[in-house]
């Protein structure tokens, strides 16, 4: 018997992951309308097919593989990951992917100011323009927006 480390287990999140995002986004969401052109589950599910594929790939390989070494910077990524999901449900996705974007940026790349700005204006204008107002993709509101308009 194959011994199941971190690795493969990383890696069936993906898949499993990959699955759900497939789900969403081919019968919640839509593909493709014959009218309007792509819908909000276009990206979602072309995202989603590459990282079952992915997800596939590194199962079958992480099986023979010896287990991994963690270091501080691993767990400082996971622990930023936990903290963004927190965000995204109390202030919204979107603000607090702006947040993660800018303090990665300032903590982990030090980047200068004048990167910072023109990365953030960047990235915002794209996320902004194509999933916002030309896919109309439903993004997590929070409960503070729910707090504050209802």
């Amino acid at each position: 018997m194959r011994k199941v480390n971190s690795r493969t287990m990383i890696a069936l999140c993906m898949v499993i992951l990959s699955l759900i995002w497939l789900y969403l986004g081919i019968f919640q969401y839509g593909i493709w309308d014959d009218r309007h052109g792509p819908m909000p589950g276009l990206f979602p599910t072309g995202i989603a097919s590459v990282l079952l594929i992915v997800g596939i790939i590194g199962t079958v390989r992480s099986l023979n593989e010896k287990s991994a070494v963690y270091k501080r910077a691993a767990f400082e990524v996971m622990i930023s990951l936990v903290l963004l999901l927190i965000a995204s449900f109390t202030i919204g996705m979107l603000p607090s992917l702006l947040i993660y974007f800018v303090l990665w940026q300032i903590v982990i790349e030090k980047s200068s100011k004048r990167t910072i700005i023109l990365s953030t204006l960047v990235v915002s204008a794209i996320v902004l323009g194509v999933f916002v107002f030309w896919l109309k993709v439903p993004f997590e509101k929070g409960i503070l927006y729910e707090l504050i308009l209802y």
